[in-house]
């Protein structure tokens, strides 16, 4: 029964290391684990410094409105998230992920984007301050319906 195992046990770490050379399976690994390079994140030790350096700016996005709705005492704040094509098209250096992402990232913040069933429902949004820098101000639905038709023209996402 020992031999039979043994037998096993290799023929596993063979088809591993057969399965682990492939091209696929290398830009996989080449993406999403060793890119950042893994010795830089081994350099970073603390939980708050890896996120910031893995995630860029939607770290930094995502912490700012975490701070920003922190202070506000207000309930049932809605995000209304800028489409990518637009931040892009000024030059701000931001991309904003999708309402779910942004949700999970934020820890329960609600977003919408322009083409949501309940974008009515937004009372706060992005606002670009210049390059690499954004705001996070309240709007009124007046507002929200100016920002709308600015947003129609640009893909949501």
């Amino acid at each position: 029964m020992g031999f039979k195992r043994l037998i096993l046990m290799v023929a596993s770490i063979l088809g591993i290391l057969i399965i682990s050379k492939t091209e696929r399976v290398e830009r996989w690994l080449d993406r999403f684990i060793l890119s950042p390079s893994l010795s830089d994140q081994m350099e970073r030790t603390g939980v708050e410094e890896r996120k910031e350096y893995r995630f860029g700016n939607l770290y930094a996005l995502v912490q700012y409105a975490k701070k920003t709705m922190d202070t506000v005492h207000t309930k049932n704040n809605v995000i209304l998230l800028p489409p990518n094509e637009y931040m892009r098209s000024i030059k701000s250096g931001f991309d904003f992920p999708e309402p779910l992402s942004f949700y999970y990232h934020t820890g329960g913040i609600k977003a919408v984007i322009t083409t949501s069933p309940n974008v009515e429902d937004a009372n706060w949004t992005f606002i670009p301050r210049g390059e690499g820098s954004v705001a996070l101000v309240p709007i009124t639905k007046e507002e929200l319906h100016k920002l709308l038709i600015t947003y129609k023209k640009y893909n949501p996402i």
